[in-house]
């Protein structure tokens, strides 16, 4: 009896004790359960932000690819149009900063292009993505603008340092008589031509280092005409590889070219090599004398300055050369310089004629970008009424072809002077209606669109005047600035819309023209940031000036 009480007391502790390890193992079983479905929750969400994340950055990689690719496609288009850009973009409620920075290299041939797309995470993390390339300049390796495409500084305000030209060349002593006639800014020097210089003086083609680009320094001198002593310099421009560096000067000395020797004293063009060049030093040179009872048939005699140098355009191997007015031949000439000093004459426009004034010259200004040619004249060249700007097509060298040309929308007057192209834009300038110093309402700045000249004629954008009685004696422009160079002054011009072409304006501030510390502005160039004019002394004085024009800080 006591074993059997015994056997029950311990059948019940035994399930007592099965019960409690039951309870036990459900409320573990719970805690497990909760953990796994918390933490499918946490995953399930994590997974969600995890997407977001990775859509978020897709999508900023896509952006920072599409601005890559914009960038390359402007470099085709014009190397000078890739330039710093900054915006912002709203997409799903998520703000993306897209950033271009621009590298541009020493040789001025290459830039490194970062575009970056940055946005705030899910806990205001910055984050950004980001993507390089370079871009080439294969428009005219040889000669390309050496002018910084990117604009920078304050110029509103605008600031000049200028230097007697005589005291440049002659050791800082004053000489006075010089008449420049144009400039060119490569690689860090300058190059300056004279149309005549003082009986004394012989040197006619001047080099500076640029080193300090606000002090230029003379490095050589060269007399273009040892045995005239009449320069007679018109254009200039200089062409570069990295063997040889080579400046061809437009000579307008005047000669009878029917009957002289081809010389400096008797040529149209001359050709210098100053890879070397020191001061006083004897340059290699070439002087080319035109045809005249051969093509290309110019056969005027130089008397009046008919049928001289008038300018110049360099590109790609190839000189193109523009004459005044002609008697009888072409005034545009297309010449084969790959060999700089063995030139040869390949080709002209238009046909020569018999007709006195149909020779397509004085040739103002030429401009070549890819398979175009713009040449600035007078009224009433060959191809249209009143054209003061002709287009050809000059992709066969040989056999220049007239494509299109401009007239200004109203009136008679005035000659097409000068143009500069940035992209599908022609900017031509010419000089005033009005030459008696009263106020002209005609314009002299006119925006062109020329994208497709094969198919459209070159099509009337915008113009502007310049409210007096002003010429354009060089026009530049770099993003939405037009920088002209005037009779009287040095202006900056906002282009941005052609339609509405006005003075720049600065944080409300309008741009201060600056006038010029000669009588007339001649030639402008560009290197980086900085604009080289030259301008003749006022009337009696005799004193050109060569000045440097920077930007406000």
């Amino acid at each position: 009896m006591e074993q059997l009480k015994l056997y029950n007391s311990r059948l019940d502790a035994h399930n007592t004790q099965n019960c409690g390890f039951s309870i036990i193992e459900i409320m573990i079983a719970m805690a497990i359960g909760v953990m796994v479905i918390s933490a499918a929750i946490l995953v399930s969400f994590g997974n969600q932000s995890m997407v977001l994340s990775s859509t978020t950055n897709a999508e900023a990689v896509a952006k920072a690819q599409e601005l890559i690719q914009w960038q390359e496609a402007l470099a085709r288009q014009d190397f000078n149009l890739v330039n710093p850009t900054s915006s912002t973009e709203t997409m799903g409620g998520l703000t993306y900063t897209k950033t271009v920075s621009v590298t541009r290299s020493p040789q001025y041939l290459t830039k490194q292009v970062a575009a970056v797309v940055s946005w705030a995470g899910d806990h205001g993390q910055a984050l950004s993505t980001t993507f390089t390339t370079f871009v080439s300049n294969l428009e005219n390796v040889h000669a390309p603008t050496t002018c910084n495409s990117e604009l920078s500084g304050d110029w509103a305000h605008p600031s000049r340092m200028d230097y007697d030209f005589g005291e440049l060349v002659n050791n800082g002593h004053a000489v006075d008589g010089f008449l420049l006639s144009d400039i060119e800014v490569h690689a860090k020097k300058l190059y300056a031509i004279a149309y005549d210089t003082p009986a004394a003086f012989k040197s006619t083609f001047f080099i500076f280092d640029l080193e300090n680009p606000l002090a230029p320094t003379l490095a050589a001198r060269i007399d273009t005409s040892p045995t005239t002593g009449a320069p007679a310099l018109q254009a200039i421009t200089v062409a570069s590889t990295s063997i040889e560096k080579v400046a061809f000067l437009a000579n307008a000395y005047h000669a009878n070219f029917k009957t002289c020797k081809p010389g400096p004293a008797c040529s149209q063009l001359q050709v210098y090599d100053v890879q070397s060049a020191t001061l006083g030093s004897a340059t290699a040179s070439t002087s080319v004398l035109l045809g005249t009872s051969t093509a290309p048939y110019v056969w005027a005699n130089g008397g009046g300055g008919q049928a001289v140098g008038k300018s110049v355009f360099y590109k790609d191997g190839y000189l193109y050369l523009g004459l005044s007015t002609t008697g009888n031949g072409p005034g545009f000439h297309v010449i084969d310089v790959r060999t700089p000093l063995s030139p040869v004459w390949l080709g002209s426009w238009p046909a020569p004629s018999i007709a006195f004034g149909t020779s397509g010259a004085p040739i103002n200004g030429i401009q070549v970008k890819g398979r175009y040619a713009y040449l600035s004249h007078p009224n009433g060249l060959v191809g249209g009424a009143n054209e003061q700007l002709t287009i050809l097509d000059v992709s066969d060298p040989a056999n220049p072809v007239r494509v299109g040309g401009f007239s200004k929308p109203t009136g008679i007057g005035g000659n097409g002077k000068v143009t500069a192209q940035l992209g599908p834009l022609l900017y031509f300038g010419r000089t005033a209606s009005n030459i008696s110093g009263a106020a002209d309402a005609t314009n002299e700045l006119y925006v062109l669109d020329v994208a497709h000249l094969a198919s459209t004629p070159a099509t009337f954008l915008g113009g502007t005047s310049l409210a007096t009685a002003d010429s354009i004696n060089s026009l530049m422009v770099r993003e939405h600035l037009a920088f002209v160079l005037t009779n009287k002054q040095f202006q900056v011009w906002d282009v941005s819309n052609p339609t509405s072409i006005r003075p720049w304006t600065h944080s409300g501030v309008m741009t201060e023209f600056l006038a010029l510390p000669g009588g007339s502005g001649v030639a402008m160039d560009c290197e980086d940031n900085y604009f080289y004019v030259a301008s003749h002394a006022p009337l009696g004085q005799e004193k050109d000036v060569l000045s440097v024009m920077h930007a406000g800080i």
